[in-house]
């Protein structure tokens, strides 16, 4: 039997580089996998869900048209190093077991505990309101998602997280990877 094993989960609407092991590659994935993460992305502000991107519901909705690229630079200024950030209630973290996006779903309360990520970087490539277009450097653990939501709070407004592509991990960068169709054309 062939056994498989990936380096960090994407959400189920992102895309981008996802590293897989296989036999043998599953036991160094650790090694390759020790750098940072950089991520391209979009968010909306004025409006925010359950589940911090866009299929989520509706959980508020705020003027956005106050935000100013100098808060957005504050706030990017306050969140570069080590940071504790909450991960967000709908994500792959297991409690005794169970994922806390399946509790989330069956509707039970869901508080996931800070923890202790870092931001190498976070760029912001356009801001055109409502939308934010930005490049983000990040450790392992750290969650786009939760990123825009507290940045949509510490604006006076909300957001949710609208795009996702991962463009590097680690070593590995788009231009390294095979993409949907090629996996299906060689059998993998």
């Amino acid at each position: 039997p062939i056994k498989m094993g990936h380096g960090g989960t994407l959400d189920k609407n992102a895309t981008g580089v996802l590293v897989v092991g296989i036999n043998e590659g599953c036991a160094q994935l650790p090694a390759f996998l020790d750098g940072s993460k950089v991520y391209s992305g979009n968010c909306v502000f004025g409006r925010a869900t359950d589940t911090y991107n866009n299929e989520g519901q509706t959980t508020m909705e705020k003027p956005y048209d106050h935000i100013t690229l100098t808060e957005i630079n504050d706030f990017k200024a306050a969140i570069k190093g080590e940071v504790l950030q909450k991960p967000p209630p709908y994500s792959a973290l297991k409690l005794q077991g169970r994922r806390l996006s399946d509790l989330a779903r069956e509707g039970v309360p869901v508080d996931p505990k800070p923890r202790l990520v870092t931001c190498y970087d976070f760029t912001v490539i356009e801001f055109a309101p409502p939308k934010l277009t930005f490049e983000l450097s990040c450790s392992k653990g750290f969650y786009v998602r939760s990123l825009v939501h507290d940045l949509g709070i510490v604006l006076n407004s909300c957001a949710y997280l609208d795009t996702l592509e991962r463009t590097r991990q680690g070593p590995f960068e788009t231009q390294h990877c095979l993409t949907e169709e090629q996996c299906t054309v060689t059998g993998i």
